[in-house]
């Protein structure tokens, strides 16, 4: 398969993720959207991610005993200067696994957003790729994240900076 081929193959798999409601109805104003964004990004990072890493409370314990600036929530994370990369991978998985779960504890656009987001981060902030979503998908992805009314100003900034990185790799 071709680099061409691989970027359509991703595109059209960020496209039927970016479906958000193919046969469902839509429960969720983009006002409300926001404040559940909003409520996610300020949670404490813990009780999502801690059942998917055990030594999760003792990592961060380390991490922030040394840092200048703590990490205890999402946005801490997401804005954080040199974020560690697995928590990047673990909040990447916790919003995939969100948009798969029957009882999804996030809407499928929030989800989505945060998944999109932990991807930029971990691309800007630790140089390190943590998806094998190519550049097409990640652009589709990226361009409905932005288009998005309720998207708070720190997100739509990293996700901007993730845009013009990835349209000036080609």
């Amino acid at each position: 398969m071709n680099d061409q081929d691989k970027d359509r193959g991703d595109a059209r798999s960020m496209a039927s993720m970016m479906d958000l409601h193919a046969g469902r109805h839509k429960l969720w104003a983009p006002e409300e959207l926001g404040t559940i964004l909003e409520h996610q990004l300020a949670a404490p990072i813990g009780p999502d991610l801690g059942c998917r890493d055990r030594n999760l409370a003792k990592m961060l314990e380390a991490f922030n005993d040394s840092a200048t600036q703590p990490i205890e929530t999402f946005n801490d994370l997401l804005q954080h200067p040199q974020p560690p990369v697995h928590l990047l991978e673990l909040t990447k998985e916790f919003a995939k696994s969100c948009r798969s779960h029957p009882d999804n504890p996030l809407p499928d656009e929030v989800a989505t957003l945060l998944y999109l987001a932990a991807i930029v981060a971990a691309s800007m902030r630790c140089e390190r790729p943590i998806s094998r979503l190519g550049a097409a998908g990640l652009r589709h992805g990226l361009d409905w994240a932005l288009s998005q009314p309720w998207l708070d100003p720190s997100t739509r900034e990293l996700l901007q900076q993730g845009l013009a990185a990835a349209d000036s790799d080609g």
